[in-house]
């Protein structure tokens, strides 16, 4: 699966209404999360803001729960593309990124984001989407 910024920090943070959900599904999925850089500069500034700080990330790097696994450098012809397309919602730099993720590696995209449902890949296929 392909992760977004808000399930991981609703996963650290035990007062985050989604923290029940988010450890559910940390629990029952066994591969680790593919997300890239950055998802991890989002998680890393709001982990600044929760007790457990940054330690929660750095473990979930450490252990390969979260695998980041992304070029910018080598996408950024379709993430621009994708930016520019959907400037109406607002997209994101990470949002694009997950988007063009999610067309390379045809793995749904875990997230609490309502964008989602909004934005399509391979021009215009619903992205599948794992929320509460």
């Amino acid at each position: 699966m392909i992760i977004d910024t808000g399930p991981i920090i609703a996963f650290l943070d035990r007062k985050d209404k989604y923290h029940a959900w988010a450890n559910k599904i940390f629990s029952e999925v066994t591969e680790p999360f593919y997300t890239c850089e950055a998802i991890m500069v989002e998680a890393f500034f709001l982990a600044k803001k929760i007790s457990q700080n940054m330690e929660g990330l750095f473990t979930l790097l450490d252990h390969g729960a979260l695998i980041i696994s992304f070029s910018l450098q080598d996408e950024w012809p379709s993430v621009s593309r994708f930016i520019k397309l959907y400037k109406n919602v607002p997209c994101s730099l990470a949002d694009a990124c997950l988007v063009r993720m999610a067309e390379l590696y045809e793995k749904p995209v875990l997230t609490l984001d309502a964008n989602f449902q909004i934005y399509r890949y391979h021009k215009h296929k619903k992205i599948p989407l794992v929320h509460p």
